[in-house]
């Protein structure tokens, strides 16, 4: 009998260690960063969720940005946000803007919002962090 249970429990250590050889998976989310929009808090990219940026041409040829941002948390997150944009090698053409206001409710979706001056903007920077 004892030998049985320890053959059952060598079985068990062996099948446990081949189990860990597979990849550790990270906690997925089908909002992901991007590339133009950056939080200044190790914090608000784990209680935040940044979704695709839309921007669009308006106007006179204006560079209008709407940028869906999700809390994750149960409290209610009040942001900051200054964004620039830039020409289409990168450089500064307006910019960077004053601190801007957003307010997102507990588990809830608010937007970042802004529209160039001028048509020269081709892309745009923003930096989020916790409100003053």
């Amino acid at each position: 009998m004892f030998k049985k249970s320890m053959m059952l429990m060598l079985a068990a250590a062996t099948l446990s260690l081949a189990a860990c050889t597979d990849p550790i998976e990270v906690r997925s989310d089908k909002f992901s960063q991007y590339p133009q929009v950056h939080t200044e808090s190790y914090y608000l990219k784990e209680w935040t969720r940044v979704q695709e940026p839309q921007a669009v041409r308006v106007g006179a040829g204006q560079l209008k940005v709407m940028i869906p941002i999700r809390n994750l948390t149960d409290n209610e997150l009040q942001l900051d946000y200054i964004y620039t944009f830039t020409d289409p090698r990168g450089i500064t053409v307006e910019g960077p803007s004053s601190r801007q206001f957003v307010r997102l409710p507990r588990k809830g979706i608010g937007q970042i919002e802004f529209t160039s001056m001028t048509a020269t903007a081709a892309d745009f920077r923003v930096q989020i962090f916790y409100a003053k």
